[in-house]
């Protein structure tokens, strides 16, 4: 085998093992829950697209996380630019311990879900992540146009707290304990991830 020869093969096998590097650099951030506990999606889950689409993200996040307020804008994009084939579901998971607007935060979103405007708020919580307080809930939930009444009401009182509860309860039992954390099909993905390491996994399952 002359030098040549020996250069290509060298080149191929270089190629070859960054496709096997790159394949596991993907891969690594997934654990397959195929037979395991996985979340529950019901009516009350708040979701982009439909529950039965092929590819569905399930998102555990936190309204005062800087990275979930990051990837709630690249969930968004993904969820435009594959319509009608990728879903995206919020559940609740807010670290009260160390935010102390999280578990507020979240029971605002979801009184305002009440009034059929979930996302406007969930948008509008993350835009405005370091001024979180209940005065700015009902600033933005006034802004919306809905029955601010009734949110004040809801808010107020606590209505929506079982809800918030019943993920954090589901999630502390699918072991997440911090955020992001979420849920590609039968996948879970525990680390930081990179738009486009989501978008090839997404056209990977496609």
């Amino acid at each position: 085998m002359n030098k040549k020869n020996l250069s290509l093969y060298t080149l191929i096998a270089l190629a070859a093992l960054v496709v096997v590097i790159f394949g596991y650099s993907v891969l690594s951030f997934f654990n397959d829950k195929t037979g395991s506990g996985f979340p529950k999606i019901d009516s009350k889950s708040p979701i982009i697209g439909e529950k039965n689409n092929e590819v569905v993200i399930i998102e555990y996040g936190d309204f005062q996380c800087p990275y979930c307020k990051e990837l709630s804008r690249i969930f968004r994009k993904l969820s435009n630019n594959y319509e009608g084939q990728v879903s995206i579901i919020w559940k609740d998971f807010p670290l009260y311990q160390i935010h102390d607007q999280s578990l507020n935060a979240a029971k605002a979103a979801r009184c305002a879900q009440k009034q059929d405007r979930f996302w406007e708020m969930h948008d509008l919580l993350f835009q405005n992540q370091k001024k979180l307080d209940d005065d700015l809930y009902v600033s933005l939930a006034s802004g919306l146009e809905i029955d601010t009444d009734k949110f004040i009401e809801c808010y107020n009182n606590n209505e929506t707290l079982d809800l918030v509860q019943k993920d954090i309860e589901e999630g502390t039992n699918l072991g997440v304990q911090g955020t992001p954390h979420f849920f590609i099909n039968n996948y879970e993905v525990t680390e930081l991830i990179e738009e486009e390491q989501l978008k090839d996994i997404i056209d990977d399952l496609l």
